[in-house]
């Protein structure tokens, strides 16, 4: 029926952003103290972390399209892992995309000469957290679907606090409060550095809870899964690209 649907699809995507967004909302909380030109580095790996969040989103939709299917109940380990593999193939692209544009994406969002260096070192890191973004968001979706809603909470709880815990380390404690990029480096990095540490521990647990018995993948429909999975994509990416064209 359609609640069952709107719980199985819709309610987990949600959910599992709801969460990540809050996770951007603390870190630009924090990352704000440690002065303006930081802050706006930092929104330009922002604004790349949202195309992860709309690759995991497309991907977690896609897979539950046909995970939830009956004729499927019996290879969702096929479906699971072929989503996953489109997942990081999709991440990988824009990834590599993206290094070879980096000191243009730099002019463009007009950062401070002196700060080039450390905002191409940050932006080139951050790119690995868009990976883990599009990754997490998908596993959570896959979770929350396979009935392990209060687990999955848990664990994106867990993460807030620690999130908000080791900020508030980088930013009151390790930070002396000058300006300048000798003094924001250490604390900047260690925000970014703690997301990344938090996002691989949370997608490796929800990976080995989402493990299904192991099924035939010759059997799935690998070209119908692309087409529905690519065509989830690019309306995500045509919502994602929004932040950069606009920011």
């Amino acid at each position: 029926n359609n609640a069952h649907l709107l719980y199985y699809s819709v309610l987990p995507l949600i959910v599992a952003q709801v969460f990540q967004r809050l996770l951007f909302v603390i870190n630009n909380h924090y990352i704000a103290v440690l002065g303006k030109e930081a802050l706006l580095i930092h929104n330009i790996q922002f604004s790349f972390l949202y195309i992860g969040q709309y690759i995991g989103a497309a991907t977690g939709t896609s897979c539950l399209i046909f995970y939830q299917r009956e004729e499927y109940k019996h290879h969702q380990h096929a479906v699971f892992n072929f989503h996953m593999l489109l997942c990081f193939s999709a991440s990988l692209f824009f990834i590599i995309l993206a290094c070879f544009f980096t000191h243009t994406i730099m002019h463009y969002f007009s950062v401070p000469q002196n700060y080039v260096g450390m905002a191409v070192v940050y932006f080139n890191y951050g790119l690995f957290n868009l990976f883990l973004q599009a990754m997490y968001v998908c596993v959570f979706s896959v979770a929350i679907a396979s009935g392990k809603e209060k687990q999955a909470a848990c664990i994106s709880m867990v993460m807030v606090f620690t999130t908000i815990f080791l900020n508030r380390i980088a930013v009151f404690d390790i930070f002396s409060g000058q300006h300048n990029t000798e003094n924001v480096v250490i604390p900047f990095f260690m925000i970014t550095i703690t997301n990344s540490v938090l996002l691989i521990i949370g997608i490796v647990i929800l990976f080995f809870m989402n493990k299904q018995e192991k099924s035939s993948a010759t059997s799935l429909p690998k070209k119908v899964v692309f087409k529905v999975w690519l065509s989830e994509l690019v309306c995500g990416f045509l919502t994602g690209f929004y932040p950069i064209v606009y920011v």
